[in-house]
């Protein structure tokens, strides 16, 4: 009878690890949880400088004259909420605004918002693998999503894409500190801004603030 029962207790025990065996596959990759949809979720907040850039065509006819953003920047926040589904691949819904200064004559500080959504891809983790302290993530960003500006006669809106570059260094496990630096472009004549201006419009930014991971518990 010891002998069965003895029998009986390895054999539940063996059931038992192979069971959170193939709970810790479904559960994580390489430590780091998928499956949940509480898992890995993050709140940003950032603020910083951006530059409304008007005149593309022609200023494509002298390259250099792309970066001449003097006397357009102006002060730009921006908030976003966001998931990594895996340590390379992750969404986010951001938000972003402030003024402009579109150098149009009898405009000045004109106020307008951008809400998009954009993939992110962890570069650093992608080409050296996953690591959950590493100090410094290169995090690519692109979306797209409706800018509207309020030029006094009414918001007007159009369609917009972005691209841009998270540098993130890692505080602790809850923090890290950002800098990014992104763009967005839309049609020139954006809210009414250059009604008769060129084909399409760029507002570049630079900005630096935190991220707060929510805490997610360990399976």
């Amino acid at each position: 009878m010891k002998k069965v029962f003895l029998c009986l207790a390895v054999f539940a025990m063996s059931f038992s690890a192979i069971g959170q065996e193939k709970e810790e596959k479904v559960l994580r990759h390489k430590g780091f949880e998928t499956n949940r949809f509480i898992d890995n979720w993050e709140i940003s907040v950032l603020g910083g400088a951006q530059a409304w850039h008007t005149d593309q065509g022609e200023r494509l006819k002298e390259p250099l004259d792309l970066f001449k953003i003097k006397g357009e920047i102006t002060p730009a926040v921006q908030f976003s909420i966001g998931k990594w589904a895996s340590p390379v691949f992750g969404a986010r819904v951001a938000f972003q605004g402030f003024n402009l200064n579109p150098k149009t004559e009898g405009l000045d500080k004109v106020p307008y918002t951008y809400l998009h959504t954009d993939v992110m891809v962890n570069a650093t983790n992608w080409i050296c693998g996953y690591k959950s302290d590493r100090l410094y993530n290169a995090v690519i960003i692109g979306g797209f999503g409706w800018a509207a500006a309020n030029v006094g006669t009414g918001w007007d809106d159009e369609f917009a894409a972005t691209i841009g570059l998270s540098n993130r260094f890692r505080l602790c496990d809850a923090l890290a500190i950002h800098l990014d630096l992104s763009s967005f472009i839309t049609k020139e004549a954006f809210g009414l801004i250059s009604p008769d201006g060129g084909v399409f419009g760029t507002n570049y930014e630079l900005m630096a603030g935190l991220s707060y991971s929510l805490p997610t518990e360990n399976v």
